[in-house]
């Protein structure tokens, strides 16, 4: 398997989780908003991973 067969994997595992588990990721909180609630967190790490991921793919090819 070769990089970018691996790098597409990754993206799409990545997405997967994303959509799967952040999105409908909920945690109570004492009040905030934006990056003050750890679900908003979640999301913006995996959607980070995302980014990053498509952007190695673009370099490496």
């Amino acid at each position: 398997m070769d990089l970018q067969q691996k790098l597409t994997r990754a993206f799409f595992i990545s997405f997967a989780l994303l959509m799967g588990l952040g999105a409908p990721y909920f945690q109570h909180n004492q009040g905030g908003r934006g990056l003050q609630l750890a679900f908003n967190n979640v999301v913006w790490i995996l959607f980070s991973l995302l980014i990053g991921l498509g952007l190695w793919k673009e370099v490496s090819e």
